[in-house]
């Protein structure tokens, strides 16, 4: 991402965070409004799936630091997160 982003580019990333708990994903999809069925689909995926292939906090701080990139900020919600980088 640093090589094609022009100078002072910016980009953002928008991701699920690797240490949401079940607690977290079961009251995200529940306020969903699906149906029982989608809302089990959905939690399962979250769960066994997506969880395990997300960035924690700490890693998306270290490969920051690697990217070179000039500035970066990580925006924190319960579900995930929104990093900031800049060239």
């Amino acid at each position: 991402m640093f090589r094609v982003l022009k100078p002072a580019g910016k980009a953002l990333i928008v991701d699920m965070r690797h240490d949401i708990t079940d607690a977290t994903i079961d009251s995200y999809v529940n306020q969903m409004g699906a149906s029982r069925w989608n809302k089990l689909i959905t939690s399962w995926t979250f769960k066994s799936m997506l969880r395990k292939r997300a960035y924690s906090p700490e890693q998306i701080k270290q490969l920051s630091i690697a990217g070179n990139f000039k500035n970066y900020r990580i925006d924190l919600n319960p579900m995930g997160f929104e990093w900031w980088l800049e060239k």
